[in-house]
Parts: C-alpha cells; sequence; structure tokens
C-alpha cells in the first residue's frame, strides 16, 4: 500500500486539480495562466526515449508541455540516474512539485531498459535525506511481458543464479553464454517499487490492437479518478468493480479483454509459456546484432559498412549504413532513409518485398547529445551532428522465435544479406 505521506499527496492534488477545473470552467480563466498565477506547475520527469503519448498526454490533461521535463540518457539510451538527481535537486531547491517521474522498460526506439533499480535507490535515499518523495510509473508497453522470463511455474520471482537452469529446462534459449545481464535483471525485480506500470498486450503479449493496460499498485488511487452515474451502477447492489468507471473511454467492449484473458490461459506469465516465448525473441535479436556486426557490401566498387547501435537490451536492434570513409552525415542519413524507402511500404506491396525494416531519427531537440558517441564512432563529430540536427536510424523489432535456433537463423542469414545488398545496389548504382 501507498504509505500515508504519499497518499495524502495524492488526495491533496486531486482535490487541487479539481478546483483549478472549477475556476477554469467557471471564470474561464486560460489554464495555462492560472497554473502560472497560482505557481502550480507542477513537473512530470520522462527520459529522452520517452514515447510520444507522454506529451499528449500532459495536452489532454491540461500539464501542459511545459512542464514535461527530459531527463537526459546516456550512450546506451538509458535514463541518466545522476542527471535525475540533479532535476529533482534543482526542483527541490525552488519548491516545485514534481508529479512524478516515468522510468521506460523497452524504449520504442532502441528497445533500451531504463535502470529502475537506480530511480527506486534514489527515491529511497532523497526521502531518507530529506523528504523527497515522488510518484514512479514504469512505461513498460513494450517490455513489460519479459518479467516472464523471471517467474518460476508457481509465480515466483527467480534468484539470478538460478535462471540459466531454468532456462535450460524450459528451452527458453539455445546457446551458453549470458543472454540476459545482471543489470536488466535487477530492473525487473524492481518493479513491484513503482506505483503503476503501463502494459500493452498488444505488443509483446501477441495479441491484437487494441489491448493496453495500466496495473496500480494501490486500488484507493481508482477512486481519485472515479465516475458511477447513477443510471449504469448502484453502489448499494455490491456488484464487482468494473473498468469503466475509470477509464477515458467509459463503456468498451469486452472482445479485446477476452482475447487478452484467453492468450494468458494458452500462455502462462511465466518462465514456461510467455518466458519462454520472449526469451527465443531475445535471443533472435541478438544472433542479428551479432549478424550485422563487422558486415559490409561491395557495390561496384563501393565499400557499405553497418554500424549497429548498441547490444540489445531487449529485442530490438537498431543500426546504420554508411560508405567508408564518407565524413558527411547529410549524405549517410540520405543513404538510410532510401534504404527504409526500398524496404518498407513506401517502395511498394510489402509481399513483394524481402527484407522489412523501419526507420526512425535521432534529433537534438529531442535526444539532446545522447548519439554522439555513436555518431564519433563513425568518424563524424558532435559540430556534424549539431549541424545536422539528427542523425538517421534503422530500426528492426525481432519478434519472431523462431530465428533463435542456430540453424534457422543460418539458413535466413544469406537471403537477409541478399536484400540488403539488392536495395543498396539500387540506391548507389
Amino acid at each position: 500500500a501507498i504509505p500515508r505521506r504519499e497518499l495524502a499527496v495524492v488526495q491533496y492534488s486531486s482535490i487541487a486539480l479539481i478546483l483549478v477545473s472549477m475556476l477554469i470552467l467557471v471564470i474561464k480563466i486560460p489554464p495555462k495562466l492560472y497554473f502560472q498565477l497560482w505557481g502550480y506547475g507542477s513537473k512530470w520527469i520522462v527520459p529522452q526515449t520517452k514515447h510520444y503519448s507522454w506529451l499528449k498526454a500532459a495536452d489532454v490533461t491540461g500539464v501542459g508541455l511545459d512542464n514535461v521535463v527530459s531527463c537526459p540518457v546516456d550512450e546506451d539510451y538509458r535514463l541518466d540516474a545522476d542527471a535525475l538527481e540533479k532535476i529533482i535537486l534543482d526542483f527541490a531547491k525552488d519548491h516545485t512539485p514534481i508529479l512524478g517521474v516515468v522510468a521506460v522498460v523497452g524504449s520504442t526506439e532502441e528497445g533500451a531498459i531504463d535502470p529502475v533499480q537506480k530511480v527506486v535507490a534514489l527515491r529511497d535515499k532523497l526521502y531518507n535525506e530529506q523528504g523527497i518523495y515522488f510518484y514512479l510509473h514504469i512505461d513498460a508497453a513494450y517490455g513489460s511481458y519479459a518479467r516472464s522470463m523471471y517467474l518460476d511455474e508457481d509465480n515466483n520471482f527467480m534468484p539470478y543464479d538460478q535462471l540459466e537452469s531454468v532456462w535450460k529446462k524450459y528451452g527458453v534459449f539455445q546457446g551458453d553464454g549470458e543472454h540476459v545481464s545482471k543489470y536488466v535483471y535487477d530492473v525487473y525485480k524492481a518493479f513491484p517499487e513503482a506505483e503503476s506500470i503501463t502494459v500493452d498486450p498488444h505488443k509483446m503479449g501477441y495479441v491484437p490492437y487494441a489491448a493496453g493496460g495500466i496495473a496500480i499498485r494501490e486500488k484507493r488511487m481508482r477512486d481519485v479518478i472515479g465516475y458511477f452515474p447513477v443510471y449504469v451502477y448502484d453502489k448499494r447492489s455490491g456488484a464487482p468493480a468494473t473498468l469503466t468507471p475509470y477509464i477515458l473511454e467509459g463503456s468498451k467492449a469486452g472482445a479485446t479483454a477476452a482475447a487478452v484473458w484467453t492468450a494468458h490461459r494458452v500462455l502462462p506469465l511465466n518462465v514456461s509459456g510467455y518466458g519462454k516465448l520472449i526469451g527465443r525473441s531475445i535471443e533472435a535479436a541478438q544472433r542479428f546484432y551479432n549478424f550485422l556486426k563487422g558486415l559490409s557490401f561491395n557495390i561496384n566498387g563501393t565499400e557499405v559498412e553497418v554500424n549497429p547501435l548498441t547490444d540489445p537490451d531487449f529485442n530490438m536492434v537498431d543500426w546504420t549504413f554508411n560508405i567508408k570513409g564518407n565524413k558527411d552525415l547529410a549524405k549517410m542519413n540520405d543513404l538510410n532513409l532510401k534504404f527504409y524507402q526500398k524496404a518498407s511500404f513506401v517502395g511498394g506491396p510489402v509481399y513483394n518485398n524481402d527484407f522489412i525494416t523501419s526507420h526512425t531519427d535521432f534529433a537534438t531537440d529531442g535526444y539532446g547529445d545522447s548519439p554522439v558517441p555513436y555518431i564519433e564512432s563513425l568518424g563524424f563529430s558532435a559540430d556534424d551532428y549539431h549541424k545536422e540536427t539528427k542523425v538517421g536510424i534503422l530500426r528492426a523489432c525481432v519478434l519472431t522465435p523462431f530465428l533463435y535456433d542456430e540453424d534457422n537463423f543460418a539458413a535466413y542469414a544469406p537471403k537477409i544479406k541478399s536484400a540488403m545488398e539488392e536495395k543498396l545496389t539500387q540506391i548507389l548504382d
């Protein structure tokens, strides 16, 4: 349960928001002006790798984009816990309230996993030393289901030193070696310390759209946002709670929920079910990452190098193509954009395409200087990045569990290489 100190903050904040809403609606004061006059300006801290919907939510709820603060990420695109501490202490010094902090587990563009355990440790430290506490939300829309890998058949979180033997028993991974780092393990172990967690079955739950969800640790928080129309609900009846009073949509069909329920019965949320499925997709991504390392193409005398971004935390692999010796970042960006156009729906019907991928930009206005170490590893400078304002990245979510098998991957690897070479030839000819 939420300790009384935090519950009081939640209750006070909700009352304050109701009063603000009444004044905005009745007196017609512009919301942003009212917050500025009252000094409300509470901040919502998100990493630079946040999903765009956090900005949309700030707009919809009236929090305002000015009150969404981006925390820098490191060269592995994980939230920088030291930078987070500085941001929080600066706000505390100015008596600026903090609505909450978001840590991402499975970022949209890199599959990166933020150090949740460090954020929890920081919160404990700040509370014990200075009485500073903040709401912690884990945006694990993409990465949440991977926690199944760490749960035994009785749904107990397993000790780290037992994982390899259990995974071997269930055939989660095929190859030897460390498939998941202690760092990632500690992230998932820290999940219960968060106040709420985003879980999207329509991602790694392999359930069709639109199956989204949020897990809330303290049930009483629902009452802050609940609405019970009398023509639908009679509280005296003792009927079981439903989802309708607590979501913006209100009433909604139950087919999606039934699909999720069925999927969870077919594949249990532990190592014997989803853990096995997702573990194999992670190993497939690791095989794809290792395949890309050192890969190059000779296109009519022009050598094109492949440069993976980072060793994947999860099952997403990012990379770029660059002509060997090229020192023009704009030229590299153009090459990768053209490759994406050849390897996506942009280039025509996807059923005629042997290799399909996606594309994104790491831009200065969203990512700051976090891409600089990668850019410098390619022979460019920070000035090149600031001048171009972005670096284009190719991106693949390795969702299939079948490429975890060494023989299967060996059979597909030449076909992947041939498809890449064909597209590069079309671009460079």
